[in-house]
């Protein structure tokens, strides 16, 4: 008997393990849903709320004779003592970049990336 049948047999698995390999890939593919012209309006409209939105949760509501006293509840949590020097480095490196680029100008770019503290 010659060895035709299990290579036909391979050849059929083959396909068969080959076929499910693409079918498999193609259904992990997410396929994208066109959006229509009223959904845009409505998402826009959504989008404006929210912002809106945002922007009245900025701002703290008080009553008006609340407004000039001080708290009288001591919760004992003070700024953490990194905070000022990170609000010092932020300033100072916003200064160095603003007088950086016309310094960068004249020495060219030699000097554009060093950093000193």
């Amino acid at each position: 008997m010659s060895h035709r049948f299990a290579e036909q047999a391979e050849d059929d698995l083959k396909k068969f393990y080959s076929a499910y390999r693409e079918q498999q890939e193609a259904s992990t593919q997410v396929r994208k849903i066109p959006l229509t012209t009223a959904s845009r309006g409505h998402a826009s409209l959504a989008k404006k709320a929210n912002q809106a939105h945002a922007l009245e949760r900025e701002v703290d509501f008080k009553i008006s004779k609340f407004k000039n006293i001080s708290t009288k509840v001591d919760s004992r949590r003070s700024k953490a003592a990194h905070s000022a020097l990170l609000e010092q480095l932020i300033i100072e490196g916003q200064e160095r970049a603003a007088g950086g680029q016309e310094e960068a100008s004249e020495l060219g770019d030699q000097d554009r990336f060093s950093f000193t503290l």
